[in-house]
């Protein structure tokens, strides 16, 4: 009868030990906690009146950075991953313009572009800050 006892007593502190051991607990890790996100963004964005092919447009912008101050630190150098890329692609994708228009010492960019035929493009500037952990980004 002890030997009994003793089994049904096993049984149970096991039985106990699986049922519980499947519960949650609050002294478990906490979860890690997500800030927002930090956004570089185009500031005051111009691009002549119209896209004309085959004729110059100012462009003019600066890149906000997440501080909310204007970037002017680029990464300089002989490499292609350096300074300001302004980058045109027609929508049928028959035409890309690539450019490295100058960054003034306030860090707005002020260059020209010229598109080789009519139609509509997308704008892309990939950028490569000269200062920390951001190797570079496109907007």
């Amino acid at each position: 009868m002890r030997l009994r006892n003793l089994a049904i007593g096993a049984v149970a502190a096991g039985t106990a030990v699986l049922v519980l051991g499947g519960c949650g607990s609050s002294a478990g890790p906490a979860a890690p906690t997500i800030s927002a996100a930090q956004t570089y963004a185009l500031q005051g964005f111009e691009l002549g009146p119209r896209l004309q092919a085959g004729k110059p447009m100012h462009v003019s912008f600066a890149i906000k950075q997440p501080s909310g101050t204007v970037l002017t630190a680029y990464r300089r150098g002989s490499g292609p991953h350096t300074g300001v890329h302004l980058i045109l692609v027609r929508s049928d994708l028959g035409a890309l313009v690539h450019t490295h228009p100058p960054v003034g010492p306030s860090g707005r960019v002020d260059g020209t572009v010229v598109v080789p035929t009519p139609g509509r493009y997308r704008v892309v500037v990939d950028a490569y800050p000269g200062t920390g952990l951001q190797r570079n980004l496109q907007l």
